[in-house]
């Protein structure tokens, strides 16, 4: 009498079967007979563990698991569904086992319930799997394998769920799922475009060395207690427009290694006083309408650059209708590198804000035109060079026009005539030009005809020049 290989879990004995090979119900053979296969399943099931032991079993054509209970922990370890299977409705009670297990077909869970925990580390699912509307205890999908769509739509785990070394290999559904504790997703990837639209997150979650091939959308999620995004890639759109981060939130890049290769949409997303941190993370199409930034910290980030200065993304992208909110944005960002006493980065942000008042069609003409004037000379007070510059041509036209039109002497009604081409009278003409410049008063020259005009323009705006270049060196060096 030979017995089954996996005699502990069959308990199958055959005259006709070799010591040691496998039973219809463990064999592999792809064209074993179904009728054969269907009694020696019913009577397995008809055993005291045979209900609840299925470990290595080969299941040759469609299983239907519907609503069935499972009052005792469930052992599908290793086994084999070779066109598909159906567990919706059916209850885990003690548990369930499908490590290692194989699904060459699509398999749905739909409103399924793992009462303790549910292994599925290492399964392959080859065709399209649904969690939908299932509720989990603890969850553990470590290893697991998903070729095809993966569904976890309005799901609830109730403990600890892991997908540490996980392949999603197409789409990726968890919208309007629940993870009522903490969650970890190290060291895999999303291949295709995944969804974790209004997920909640009620105790942390933890994205660990994840790479997202495709699209990844958290709109509208909720982040509570600890949640961290580190060394993570999104390959393509990152969305976490109306997010809310209720707790301490990190998002971190790996040795200098950028986050966001992409865009990014931080728009209305809601932050607490523990903030929200990016700390070498590449922000150059990152978006932030609506958002308060005065509550982030940013260290080692990279901003786009416009122009001279470093801007946001939304300055770039975003219609002239959004310029008064856009402004709201760059005086958040001032205000926030102020507070911590990066005053240069504070200052490129600070030109962002005039710039978007400057060109708010709403923005009184009056007020544009003392902020373009602002801007020409000083560049809103952030840039001393440009100011120096403006000096050093007034200086040199108020110089040029004396030495083109003379001098008068004070103790004689007679009016010196320069020489361009004398050294020492174009010494004297720069001499009487900073003077005036500086307000010196001089014992021997005064302005006469045109260049008292002169005189007046270089001895008004002098100072103004000098003041708006010392103001923005303050700027500049203050700590």
């Amino acid at each position: 009498m030979g017995r089954c290989k996996y005699y502990q879990v069959c308990e199958i004995e055959d005259a006709n079967l070799p010591d040691n090979d496998l039973c219809v119900l463990h064999s592999t053979d792809d064209h074993k007979s179904h009728a054969s296969f269907a009694k020696a399943l019913e009577t397995h099931r008809r055993r005291e563990h045979g209900s609840l032991n299925f470990a290595r079993i080969v299941f040759p054509y469609f299983m239907d698991f519907n609503q069935v209970e499972f009052n005792h922990r469930a052992d599908f370890s290793r086994t084999k569904f070779i066109r598909g299977a159906n567990f919706d409705g059916a209850t885990f009670a003690k548990g369930a086992i499908f490590t290692l297990s194989q699904f060459s077909e699509d398999v749905r869970f739909q409103q399924t319930t793992f009462t303790e925990i549910a292994w599925f580390n290492k399964a392959v699912f080859g065709g399209n799997i649904s969690f939908w509307e299932t509720r989990f205890s603890r969850a553990d999908f470590t290893g697991t394998k998903f070729e095809g769509n993966a569904e976890f739509c309005s799901s609830h785990f109730s403990a600890t769920a892991r997908f540490g070394q996980t392949e999603f290999r197409a789409d990726t559904d968890f919208s309007d799922t629940t993870f009522a504790e903490i969650v970890f997703f190290p060291d895999l990837m999303f291949s295709a475009p995944v969804c974790f639209d209004r997920v909640k997150f009620q105790n942390g979650v933890m994205f660990s060395r994840v790479i997202f091939k495709g699209n990844a959308t958290f709109s509208n999620a909720v982040f509570r207690n600890d949640c961290y995004f580190l060394s993570v890639d999104f390959g393509k759109d990152a969305i976490f427009a109306g997010a809310s981060f209720l707790g301490r939130s990190i998002f971190t890049g790996d040795n200098g290694e950028a986050v966001f290769l992409l865009n990014a949409n931080f728009e209305r997303v809601l932050a607490t006083e523990l903030g929200l941190r990016f700390i070498q993370v590449n922000l150059k199409q990152c978006r932030f309408l609506g958002t308060d930034l005065r509550r982030f910290q940013f260290v080692g980030v990279r901003w786009p650059r416009i122009g001279g200065r470093y801007g946001i993304y939304d300055e770039i992208v975003s219609e002239s209708s959004r310029w008064p909110q856009i402004e709201e944005l760059y005086r958040q960002l001032k205000q926030n590198y102020e507070d911590r006493r990066d005053y240069e980065r504070a200052g490129d942000f600070h030109i962002g804000e005039k710039e978007m008042r400057l060109r708010n069609p709403d923005t009184r003409l009056d007020l544009r035109i003392v902020l373009l004037i602002y801007k020409s000379l000083s560049e809103y007070g952030e840039n001393y060079l440009r100011p120096s510059v403006w000096l050093i041509i007034l200086w040199l036209f108020t110089s040029l026009t004396v030495l083109c039109i003379g001098l008068a002497m004070k103790s004689e009604n007679s009016v010196i005539v320069l020489s361009p081409i004398s050294q020492s009278d174009f010494g004297w003409a720069l001499l009487y030009g900073f003077q005036a410049i500086f307000h010196i008063t001089g014992k021997e020259f005064m302005p006469h005809g045109f260049a008292w005009m002169v005189h007046m323009i270089a001895s008004i705006l002098g100072p103004v020049l000098i003041a708006l270049a010392g103001f923005a060196l303050r700027q500049r060096l203050k700590r």
